[in-house]
């Protein structure tokens, strides 16, 4: 989800790459308007037909469909057809919004990244760990959109009502936290002087 370059381009360049080795030709701005289960005998059926929007057909023994974020069932009613069953769908990659109590003081932090935080979903076993980025509404970054996109039906189950507990240094347990600042506090004395 998050190249290490930070650049989409990463993504595009991965896809096409994949398509030239595999000899997948890509056809832009050609939508499809309907797609029919064949009956797949023989070396010359197809398994798939595809009709264009312009009345063009293809043939395919394999169909990858990328949809997108339909929000009703409704709209898989032309999938269905082909003998799928379709989930109820529920968003999924959303970032957490704070209650205004929750909020106030976190959101002030607004724009400030903590690159290695663990993030639970009070109550269950989801979790994440990753970069966490503080927004004007709450919490965003790919520990959030992980974890939303794993936990997506469990939250939707609760009208994403949920409470989440933050570690910011899960690195860290009590005792380590101790010895580390104790260390800190006598480093900090030492270079001024202190004893």
């Amino acid at each position: 989800m998050f190249p290490v370059t930070d650049s989409s381009q990463t993504i595009i360049d991965c896809l096409l790459k994949e398509a030239n080795t595999y000899h997948v030709e890509i056809r832009m701005n050609k939508g499809v308007k309907e797609l029919a289960v064949g009956s797949g005998q023989g070396d010359s059926e197809k398994q798939f037909q595809l009709q264009l929007a312009d009345g063009t057909i293809l043939q395919s023994d394999y169909v990858c469909i990328a949809s997108g974020g339909f929000p009703k069932t409704v709209q898989y009613e032309w999938l269905k057809n082909t003998g799928h069953t379709i989930e109820v769908p529920v968003p999924s990659l959303f970032t957490f919004n704070l209650s205004a109590e929750a909020g106030d003081q976190i959101t002030s932090l607004m724009g400030v990244t903590v690159e290695n935080v663990q993030v639970k979903i009070a109550g269950s076993k989801l979790s994440e760990q990753g970069p966490l980025l503080i927004t004007h509404w709450g919490f965003s970054g790919p520990a959030i959109l992980k974890l939303s996109a794993w936990g997506a039906r469990e939250l939707a189950i609760g009208n994403w009502q949920f409470a989440i507990i933050v570690n910011w240094i899960p690195e860290f347990n009590e005792n380590s936290l101790r010895e580390s600042l104790q260390q800190l506090r006598f480093k900090l004395a030492a270079q001024n002087g202190q004893p």
